[in-house]
């Protein structure tokens, strides 16, 4: 018995000074290594206690605080030992560089994405895509404007299934663009419709391949200023299908028809015209007509195909005339000789 008790004693002695000297290496180590390699496991609550103030550069309580001023502050590695997440906190300004060799995937199952808040007074862009010598390719300014410079045949480009609705070309001296398919612009204010290739400006529905509408009867649907002609190469360079109203001058170039085989009336009424003149008869309804100063030209000249009051024929060239309502025909007479004047219309 008593050699049992003094066996006890003597290994609660050793186990004392084992776990004294224990201690006194611990806290020698702790003073004395400044770097040291470890690798650390733990299946649950890795604890850190007994710091009174942040001193260390890996310190947490609910997460992970690096005071690291490097290039790589931070690595993620794959099994070969190559980057493919790294954080750069030497850059300049409040920010970091973030560089991935693999893809960055936000959201995936749920409704998570990518979320870039400004502040209440921000002057930089919200996000700026750079190319590899560092040049501004694309981006979001401090106002959500989308922002783009780069040259290109295709450098803003719309696609559906692959094929291209949208491309804007802006590597040539002038920048263009190309739309696949209609386009319209508030409602009926500018339309284009490619299926019938028509263009409709102030309508919805354009007819022809440019129409254009006012607002109203009396509105201007089109005007042309400057010193441009309208041209058309065509047979018939102009058709209307209501009034023709001019309030400017209305110039002949050439030798011009009115009239056609239809035996088309024409009509002078509530106004005058002058032919050859600048000056027209200040009495409505009139037509005056005057040889350019100073050349020595026919007036007016009236023809026809027809011979003069000869049995029953109608006379060709012919000037029907009223007077309180009495019809009158004035033509020249069958020998050329003179100018009747006789009741009647040229009709008869």
């Amino acid at each position: 018995m008593r050699k049992t008790i003094a066996f006890v004693r003597q290994n609660l002695l050793g186990q004392v000074i084992a776990s004294l000297l224990f201690l006194l290496l611990a806290f020698t180590i702790a003073k004395a290594v400044t770097t040291l390699n470890l690798n650390i496991a733990t299946d649950g609550t890795l604890s850190v206690t007994g710091a009174t103030s942040l001193s260390a550069d890996l310190y947490s309580t609910d997460g992970a605080l690096f005071n690291v001023s490097s290039t790589t502050a931070f690595l993620l590695q794959n099994g070969s030992g190559t980057n493919i997440f790294a954080f750069d906190t030497t850059s300049s300004g409040s920010g970091f560089t973030l560089t991935a060799t693999t893809s960055i995937t936000t959201g995936g199952s749920g409704s998570r994405g990518l979320l870039i808040t400004g502040a209440a007074s921000q002057a930089q862009n919200l996000l700026q895509i750079n190319n590899s010598s560092n040049a501004f390719l694309s981006g979001f300014t401090g106002a959500g404007g989308l922002l783009m410079n780069i040259s290109s045949t295709t450098a803003f480009i719309l696609q559906n299934a692959g094929t291209n609705h949208f491309v804007i070309d802006s590597s040539g001296a002038t920048a263009s663009t190309t739309q696949r398919g209609g386009l319209v612009v508030d409602t009926d204010t500018f339309v284009v419709n490619a299926n019938e290739n028509e263009i409709g400006i102030g309508t919805a529905v354009p007819y022809g391949a440019l129409d254009i509408r006012g607002a109203t009867a009396s509105s201007t649907a089109l005007v042309i200023g400057g010193d441009v002609d309208v041209y058309r190469s065509a047979a018939n360079a102009l058709t209307i299908d209501s009034a023709l109203s001019v309030t400017g001058n209305l110039t002949l170039q050439n030798s011009e028809v009115i009239g056609n085989t239809t035996a088309t009336n024409v009509f002078i009424s509530g106004t005058s015209i002058g032919i050859a003149t600048t000056t027209a008869s200040t009495t409505a309804g009139s037509l005056w007509v005057a040889a350019p100063a100073g050349v020595s030209t026919t007036t007016v000249q009236i023809g026809g195909n027809r011979a003069g009051e000869t049995g029953s024929a109608t006379p060709g060239s012919c000037i029907q005339m009223w007077r309180e309502n009495v019809a009158y025909k004035v033509y020249i007479d069958t020998a050329g000789t003179g100018l009747k004047v006789i009741a009647g219309t040229c009709r008869d």
